[in-house]
């Protein structure tokens, strides 16, 4: 399982995790790469409960946003305020090409580096052929 968070884990922690048709689970923390967490179950998941997983919709708002609008004041735009500076707290989401403009991008490269090579050793070829005639 891959999740998203903010939360000071590490690797081999453990967590109790909700899912459908199964209730809670634990699970181990097994790498990370910032928010980014990948776990293992401690015991296997039914492929019923990864298909009723995956039909649930991803959170609209970031937990950062959810968080921040927790102490709530009664004003309306202190909750807006508070938002608007976690948001802007919040990396920026990186957009990445899609796998075939990647591959040809390093097809592309590699076709042109090959040409320099040969070209330069041709021309030292060249250089040396004059110096010896």
């Amino acid at each position: 399982m891959l999740i998203e968070t903010a939360a000071d884990l590490h690797a081999f922690d453990s967590l109790e995790i909700g899912l459908p048709e199964v209730g809670a689970t634990t699970a181990f923390i097994i790498w990370n790469s910032g928010r980014y967490f990948g776990c293992e179950f401690k015991e296997p998941v039914f492929p019923a409960a990864v298909s009723a997983a995956r039909l649930r919709s991803p959170p609209a708002v970031p937990v950062e946003v959810v968080q921040a609008a927790l102490p709530f004041d009664g004003s309306e735009t202190a909750s807006d305020k508070r938002r608007r500076q976690v948001q802007a707290q919040l990396p920026a989401a990186e957009e990445k090409a899609s796998l075939s403009v990647r591959l040809r991008a390093i097809f592309g490269s590699a076709v042109i580096l090959w040409a320099l090579v040969i070209w330069a050793v041709a021309s030292l070829v060249r250089l040396v052929r004059g110096l010896l005639a």
